[in-house]
């Protein structure tokens, strides 16, 4: 599965800060899955140096994400959730064939 964010009011370090944590990432890969941060913020491309081995960073303006998300799934062929609080990403996460979840619905998964 991949999972793919954007990044302010999604991830911690964004401008505003989300609810997406390090250890929410770092859980995530531990448990198998593809990260990736499909973004244009300064403030992921900051993030990214201590991430770097993690997460694929691709630097996408908001109105091309849904692009960015098709050719993940090409390229990977996994299914995806993307998780944004933008206005219309829920239609551009359809778009791609990606669920979608809000920032302020996101659980983190168990890790042990």
């Amino acid at each position: 599965m991949i999972y793919a964010f954007d990044c302010d009011g999604t991830l911690e370090w964004g401008v505003p800060k989300g609810p997406v944590t390090e250890s929410n990432i770092r859980c995530l890969r531990y448990l198998g899955h593809v990260v990736a941060i499909i973004s244009d913020s300064g403030n992921c491309r900051q993030a990214m140096a201590r991430l770097k081995d993690l997460v694929l960073y691709v630097p996408t303006p908001q109105p091309l994400r849904w692009m960015a998300l098709i050719e993940l799934k090409r390229k990977l062929k996994l299914e995806c959730v993307y998780v944004s609080d933008n206005p219309g990403d829920d239609v551009q996460s359809r778009m791609a064939g990606c669920s979608y979840i809000h920032p302020n619905n996101w659980r983190p998964l168990a890790c042990r």
